[in-house]
């Protein structure tokens, strides 16, 4: 059986599953402008608010990929420099 750090690694685990994509609690001020815009308009805005939501969720997977890499590397690194320093 493999590690969950491994299944990361490795892209085994998709973390687009577990982030979360549903809708925002309305706040009273977005709500008041919502009401202003018309039917139209408010299936617009949360058209680009889904969007934003989707990009924005894409944006920290990467984020979590490429920090994730970096700490892989750091850590062989330091695991390398031991083995040379005990040789």
């Amino acid at each position: 059986m493999n590690s969950i750090l491994e299944d990361l690694f490795m892209g085994k685990i998709d973390i687009m599953e577990s982030l979360y994509t549903g809708k925002q609690k309305p706040i009273s001020d977005k709500e008041a402008f919502i009401k202003t815009l018309s039917p139209e308009q408010q299936e617009l805005y949360e058209q680009i608010l889904d969007s934003f939501i989707e990009q924005w969720a894409v944006e920290n997977q990467a984020c979590f990929i490429n920090g994730f890499k970096m700490a892989v590397r750091m850590i062989l690194e330091c695991m390398s420099e031991t083995n040379e320093n005990k040789d």
